[in-house]
């Protein structure tokens, strides 16, 4: 199926979203250290931003510059955007990745372990609905007048495919990596 090929890398409206459920992701994987009363700002913080910086930023960054139509959806076209775009873009993503972390920390320091796990699964679900009914969008490469004109081609013959699938691919090793190190922390410090 295409959303499951992708990875977590996606168009910016959806990005925004998927940086909002990895934040959610990370507190959870962190919620042993954060229901012993941690600070959201302590050396568990490194995770999300290193995450951010060396996997979510370069690939927004990649996408929105390489491929710009499909980065928007073709729902406007980009030139009509503002200068700096991109830049918000990023912002948006580290802004949105911020404040899921931090409302994971909320809920695990209140101690509601299954409501951040509940809003996660429906987040999750949520935004595999939206992929899917945008399935026809995601599902092609070429430009905002090659989509409106219905000229645009599938997204396995440009580029992009294997674009999408090395990044997106590189991206969920990341997330899986960094989950995997938190629950391994906390595991640690609950032996320790």
């Amino acid at each position: 199926m295409l959303f499951i090929r992708r990875g977590p890398l996606l168009p910016v409206p959806l990005q925004l979203v998927a940086s909002l459920l990895v934040g959610l992701s990370l507190s959870l994987a962190a919620f042993w250290q954060f229901e012993q009363g941690r600070s959201p700002f302590g050396r568990e913080a490194w995770v999300p931003l290193l995450f951010q910086v060396l996997f979510v930023t370069p690939a927004v960054l990649y996408v929105g510059l390489v491929f710009p139509d499909w980065s928007w959806l073709y729902l406007i076209e980009p030139r009509r955007l503002p200068f700096g775009i991109i830049t918000i873009s990023v912002v948006g993503t580290a802004i949105a990745e911020l404040a899921g972390y931090l409302a994971g920390w909320a809920l695990l320091k209140a101690r509601h372990r299954r409501e951040l796990t509940a809003g996660l699964a429906f987040g999750t679900l949520a935004l595999g609905i939206a992929m899917l009914l945008l399935r026809e969008r995601l599902g092609h490469a070429g430009t905002y007048a090659e989509y409106a004109l219905g000229q645009a081609v599938p997204i396995a013959e440009r580029k992009l495919s294997w674009a999408l699938s090395i990044i997106g691919g590189g991206t969920l090793i990341g997330l899986v990596l960094a989950i995997r190190f938190l629950i391994e922390q906390g595991e640690r410090e609950r032996e320790g």
